[in-house]
């Protein structure tokens, strides 16, 4: 039987909001959502130690971290990675890598088709990866223009984290126009990921991002067969 991670801290600043989750004694939670304005680092810090002050813990009483590697902001993103592994480096405790895509996939678990979930990076530009069962191939995520994404979609079922399909596209086979998840989805599937020894290297853990040398040039290509 694995190592039990009894207290947790969850940490998501892919977008503007910023989530926090942190579990302790044997099943309590307390949370932390809030629109932040500006920069995540100017309010990350004295809301987590709120959290830990509503709990009546502290840091150095953690097992362990996760933390959201994205994709969006890539500026939250950094800073929440960056916080969560110092912590983790200096209590020498490890952590787990959540993608918003592992999110997604165990939000929509139960959906008896596989699901397009899009995620928007930049102005005019959407990464796409494709859940099921649970499961997502990180290694297959294409980067979508926004004026291709009609002829991309077709009639897939699709869903939107961190955006509204709805206002984005007409006529899609939209599933769930905006996933909406708590801080405590990011800490189930991060414990389940501790528990079974699945450890981040914190020496390379960044922000989830894909290149034209990898997202890109897939998608181009298979736009381009497609349209052969």
């Amino acid at each position: 039987m694995g190592k039990t991670f009894d207290t947790l801290l969850a940490i998501e600043t892919s977008t503007t909001e910023l989530k926090l989750a942190l579990s302790f004694g044997e099943d309590r939670v307390v949370t932390v959502t809030d629109t932040v304005d500006r920069s995540h680092g100017q309010v990350i810090v004295r809301k987590m130690t709120d959290l830990f002050n509503s709990a009546g813990c502290q840091v150095k009483d953690l097992h362990g971290l996760v933390v959201s590697s994205g994709p969006g902001s890539f500026t939250g993103l950094r800073i929440g990675l960056a916080i969560g592994k110092g912590i983790a480096a200096a209590l020498d405790i490890p952590v787990a890598s959540v993608s918003l895509y592992e999110v997604a996939a165990f939000l929509l678990r139960n959906h008896p088709e596989p699901v397009l979930v899009m995620v928007q990076v930049r102005r005019g530009e959407y990464l796409v990866a494709t859940v099921h069962n649970s499961n997502v191939d990180l290694h297959a995520v294409d980067a979508v223009p926004e004026n291709l994404l009609k002829d991309y979609l077709r009639e897939r079922p699709v869903a939107g984290i961190g955006l509204d399909l709805n206002r984005l596209i007409q006529g899609a086979n939209v599933v769930v126009p905006r996933i909406n998840f708590s801080p405590t989805d990011l800490l189930y599937i991060g414990r389940h990921k501790l528990e079974n020894g699945d450890f981040a290297d914190i020496s390379k853990l960044e922000p989830l991002y894909y290149g034209k040398s990898q997202a890109e040039l897939r998608f181009e290509q298979r736009h381009g067969q497609a349209g052969q």
